[in-house]
């Protein structure tokens, strides 16, 4: 099923709450993806319905931040996943609008992240693992990442 192609309309509804404050900012999530399914051309098999919800904070003040969040993905296990699998959460720390770190779990593997504001560049960097087997903790396929954007 992996090398065949298709073609499909897939529509998602979400929506977010969010409580802001002076120091503190407060966000939970919902999404339904592929609402009454995905259909694909080509016989791709198709994507089901899955219910996924997220919840975030940041504390912060005019120079620094760290922000946290959670998402828990196919809620109803359509997909018969492990947990692991199911599981997204990282925290960012931003130190004087110039230097951020980040740290995450992604799928059961951990993630690390770097990023620099420099005044009209700004550069990234990390790792992170995905998951490639259906059972989680079990193959992960690592994964560099580095960008340089450029901001007006």
């Amino acid at each position: 099923n992996s090398l065949k192609k298709g073609n499909g309309i897939a529509t998602d509804i979400g929506f977010t709450l969010q409580n802001r404050t002076k120091h503190f900012d407060l966000r939970l999530a919902g999404v339904v993806a592929d609402v009454g399914n995905t259909s694909f051309t080509g016989g791709v098999p198709p994507w089901l319905q899955t219910y996924n919800i997220g919840a975030g904070f940041a504390v912060h003040d005019f120079t620094n931040a760290m922000h946290c969040a959670l998402d828990y993905r196919d809620v109803t296990d359509v997909y018969g996943e492990d947990i692991p699998k199911k599981i997204y959460m990282g925290c960012k720390v931003l130190i004087t609008k110039y230097m951020g770190f980040g740290f995450g779990y992604l799928q059961g593997w951990p993630s690390y992240g770097i990023v620099l504001n420099l005044f009209l560049f700004r550069i990234e960097a990390g790792v992170y693992t995905k998951d490639v087997a259906t059972q989680s903790g079990l193959v992960g396929q690592k994964i560099y990442f580095a960008s340089l954007g450029f901001e007006i």
